[in-house]
C-alpha cells in the first residue's frame, strides 16, 4: 500500500513538470465525480441525515486513481476536483462528524492542489492549505504548531518558529512561497 501511495505521489510530482495547456477541456468523468460528491454533501442532505455512502466515495477515489494513472488530469480544475474528492473519500460517520479512514488522501490532495495553483486556479492554494491542515489533524499533530492558513492569496503558517525542515522531520512536505503569521 505505501509503495502505491509513493509511486500515485511520483506521478502528481511528474505531472507538475509537463506542459499543461489552460485550454485544454476539462475532464467530463472528474466534473461529474466532483459534482456528486458535492451533492452528498449538501447541507440539505447532511440536514436530512443523508450521508455521503462508502461506495460512492470508494468509486469516486478509485476514478481519481485510474485518471490520474492514465495522465487524463490535465487542466486547474481536473486537479481542483481530483483533489476535492480525495480529501473527502474514505470517510465514516463519528457522531455528527464526517472523519477520514485514510490520511494518505489529504498528502495526494495537498500534491493536487498544488499543482492546481501552479496552473493558476483560483482555489488552488486554499485547496493547498484545507488538504495539508487535514493532514495534520488526521496524523494527529497540532494544527496550532503546523498548521497554516489562507489569507489574501497567501499560505500562511500559524508558528512562525516552524521551517520546512522541522516539518519534514514530523513527515510532513515542505510548504512552498509560506508566510508567517505576523504578531499582532
Amino acid at each position: 500500500m505505501k509503495a502505491l501511495n509513493l509511486l500515485l505521489v511520483l506521478a502528481v510530482i511528474g505531472l507538475s513538470f509537463t506542459s499543461t495547456s489552460l485550454l485544454a477541456n476539462d475532464n467530463s468523468k472528474l466534473l461529474a465525480a466532483y459534482q456528486a460528491d458535492q451533492k452528498a454533501r449538501s447541507d440539505e442532505n447532511l440536514k436530512n441525515g443523508n450521508f455521503p455512502q462508502y461506495r460512492d466515495e470508494m468509486a469516486r477515489r478509485l476514478l481519481v486513481f485510474e485518471e490520474l494513472v492514465n495522465g487524463r488530469i490535465l487542466t486547474a480544475a481536473d486537479f481542483v476536483h481530483a483533489a476535492v474528492i480525495l480529501q473527502h473519500t474514505n470517510l465514516e460517520r463519528v457522531g455528527e462528524k464526517l472523519v477520514s479512514m485514510g490520511n494518505e488522501n489529504h498528502l495526494l490532495a495537498y500534491y493536487l492542489a498544488k499543482r492546481a495553483a501552479e496552473l493558476n486556479h483560483p482555489d488552488g492554494r486554499w485547496l493547498m492549505a484545507a488538504s495539508y491542515n487535514r493532514y495534520i489533524e488526521n496524523s494527529g499533530l497540532s494544527l496550532e504548531s503546523y498548521g497554516v492558513a489562507y489569507s489574501d492569496g497567501e499560505l500562511k503558517a500559524a508558528n512562525k518558529g516552524l521551517s520546512n525542515v522541522d516539518r519534514t522531520t514530523k513527515g510532513l512536505p515542505p510548504l512552498p512561497a509560506i508566510a508567517y503569521e505576523r504578531d499582532e
